[in-house]
């Protein structure tokens, strides 16, 4: 069967689900925020306004040692830095917040408007607002775009770049992304969301299914389905995915100035382990750790061992601690 025969098979029966679930409304509806927000609201949740996206984030640790900020990958949210906040919240002052588009920030005013500049805006307006003037900036897949991102255009505000298994390279995104980044995908994903399908995705990321922790699945389910949520993540899947096939993706990466600390599952499949030979070609000065047994997520995976060794790059690379008043501002709660 060629390629060309599969796809059309593939296109057929996509539309004949849509079709179908038009015509009976089968498809399920995205969940209201009301009823999603109260179970993954934090104590501490707070939210800004920022280029019309409400922003949610959490501020949590200690307040005398350096900054930390985790940016999530594609369709998660801060939750998947919960593990990390545990383990590192006694060493650091941690800064997490959903990406305009998912989690509780909820659906982007124009998510066409999804863009490394874009996103590295949030993150600069985030942190000034909340008095934050330099710090550590951490992130996953697609959050290790917009933070590799965000080192190479204010390398004066980062004191190190910790990417996890980034989005940087050329590549071929995964089946779901590159399935609902086109029209009939796309329409389809809009109206017809299965828990099964959510868990698939959830599979896909770990390099062992017996590491992902009760309850995972649910709230990658539940924030997918999130009014608006849905809409977004189809239009970020299509900027996405022409990023990927082009040149411009890694545009930056070999001239990051700052310490960086590369981390990578070997048994990632979204973003392929292969593409840290890319990462050691143009950073050669960059620290890297991989971990054999792991997926797209080892934060998530092995938080306890992936945060340890964080912490001990960190610990060993770092001149001088910034003291908490020099880095934040009012805003941090005491």
């Amino acid at each position: 069967m060629t390629a060309r025969t599969t796809w059309f098979r593939t296109l057929v029966l996509a539309s004949a689900v849509f079709i179908l679930t038009a015509c009976t409304g089968m498809g399920l509806r995205d969940l209201p925020a009301d009823q999603v927000d109260p179970q993954y609201l934090l104590p501490k949740s707070s939210f800004l306004e920022i280029n019309g996206n409400n922003v949610h984030y959490l501020l949590e640790g200690n307040r005398a040692a350096p900054v930390l900020v985790l940016i999530h990958g594609f369709t998660a949210s801060l939750h998947t830095w919960d593990d990390w906040a545990d383990e590192l919240k006694d060493d650091f002052l941690i800064l997490r917040f959903d990406v305009p588009g998912f989690g509780l920030s909820g659906p982007m005013p124009d998510a066409h408007d999804f863009s490394a500049d874009y996103m590295c805006n949030i993150v600069e307006q985030l942190t000034k607002r909340l008095g934050i003037n330099r710090f550590t900036v951490a992130g996953n897949s697609m959050g290790g775009y917009i933070a590799w991102n965000y080192a190479w255009r204010f390398p004066e505000k980062v004191e190190h770049l910790v990417v996890v298994d980034p989005m940087s390279y050329p590549q071929r995104l995964p089946a779901e992304i590159r399935a609902i980044s086109r029209p009939v995908g796309g329409a389809v994903a809009k109206r017809v969301t299965t828990r099964n399908m959510v868990s698939k995705s959830v599979a896909g990321a770990y390099g062992d299914l017996e590491n992902i922790q009760p309850g995972v699945e649910q709230r990658y389910f539940d924030l997918f389905m999130r009014e608006g949520n849905r809409d977004s993540a189809v239009r970020i899947a299509r900027k996405m995915a022409r990023l990927s096939n082009s040149g411009y993706v890694s545009l930056g990466i070999s001239e990051i100035s700052v310490p960086t600390l590369v981390i990578w599952g070997e048994k990632d499949t979204i973003t392929p382990f292969e593409l840290i030979e890319n990462w050691r070609q143009d950073l050669p000065s960059a620290t890297y750790i991989t971990y054999p047994d792991l997926g797209h997520v080892p934060m998530e995976e092995d938080p306890a061992r992936t945060a340890a060794d964080l912490r001990a790059y960190l610990q060993d690379n770092t001149e001088r601690p910034t003291p908490a008043d020099e880095t934040t501002g009012a805003l941090i709660p005491r």
